[in-house]
């Protein structure tokens, strides 16, 4: 079927977001049977619809090609919209969408931000918060998911006809999904261990694996370990150092926290929503994290001899 012939009979999921996680998406959105429309820049659209891209998944041992239906804007009344572009093109990538178009659909949002409260404001419609809790990876025109199969978390929404279009969205596309009740348990759950191991990364310029290897890296990382425990556990949760560890040592080899590279190309948009929910954790509840202050202060002067 071409992309003029979808265009007629069925109303498009829009993935705002040519990243791994939502090259990704939109592949196994595709293989059910969605349409999707990828929303990106002109250079990204007319790749992802020329070339395409491969998709690698290793714990399926599956490689497969696609080609993507993209578009600079929200041109019709769609489906779901599912938000996975970096913080840093957050708020450039939203003049994309045109609210009209997705007043009745479901909005996901994967970046990682802890308050997409200014999300709500602008797109004026129910927005849900999701994690995808996984490690995939891009390089060319290749995205790679490392490790186990990657599980969606969505934050539960109240309106029952909600988490129906969303439960029929994601479950025929053979992606691992359910609700959480627990916001900050889910969000803590995936983003504390990805903050240290991205500051602990990008502030010596190291692999996880040369990390976890070196004794006196790790004798940071434990460092860094307990400060996320405190900072994530709340009166109805705890997350335990040992569970921060574990959780580490079963990161796949391979990944590259991205901080690591943005660092040195001088792009801060990782490491701005790290610190400042780090930050806002710790004076919020009144915690000493020297650790963490440590790292965010050496890539902090590391990002002034860039500039």
């Amino acid at each position: 079927m071409t992309n003029s012939q979808q265009t007629n009979f069925q109303s498009p999921v829009y993935i705002l977001g040519t990243n791994a996680v939502g090259c990704y998406l939109a592949a196994k959105l595709q293989d059910a049977g969605e349409r999707v429309v990828i929303i990106g820049s002109a250079d990204k659209n007319n790749s992802l619809f020329s070339n395409g891209i491969t998709v690698k998944e290793d714990f399926s041992l599956r490689k497969k090609h696609y080609t993507f239906e993209t578009a600079v804007w929200t041109r019709e009344e769609g489906k779901a919209l599912l938000i996975t572009a970096a913080p840093a093109e957050i708020h450039s990538a939203l003049i994309r969408i045109m609210p009209h178009k997705i007043t009745a659909a479901p909005v996901i949002c994967f970046t990682l931000l802890k308050n997409i409260g200014i999300l709500r404001d602008i797109l004026g419609t129910g927005i849900f918060q999701a994690v995808f809790s996984g490690w995939p990876a891009a390089s060319d025109r290749l995205v790679s998911v490392l490790g186990e199969k990657p599980e969606i978390i969505v934050y539960s929404p109240t309106d029952a006809s909600q988490r129906k279009n969303i439960s029929n969205l994601f479950k025929p596309a053979n992606l691992s999904f359910r609700f959480a009740k627990e916001e900050d348990q889910t969000f803590w759950e995936y983003f504390g261990i990805y903050a240290v191991c991205s500051l602990i990364t990008a502030a010596h310029n190291k692999t996880l694996v040369q990390i976890i290897k070196n004794r006196q890296l790790y004798s940071l990382l434990e460092d860094l370990a307990a400060e996320i425990s405190k900072l994530a556990s709340g009166p109805k949760f705890s997350l335990t150092t040992d569970t921060v560890l574990n959780k580490i040592n079963n990161i796949p080899s391979g990944y590259v926290f991205p901080l690591q590279t943005e660092l040195h190309f001088g792009r801060r948009g990782d490491f701005e929503v790290i610190s400042s929910v780090l930050s806002s954790a710790a004076r919020s509840k009144g915690i000493k994290t020297p650790a963490i202050d440590s790292l965010i202060e050496r890539i902090c002067s590391i990002y002034l001899s860039i500039t």
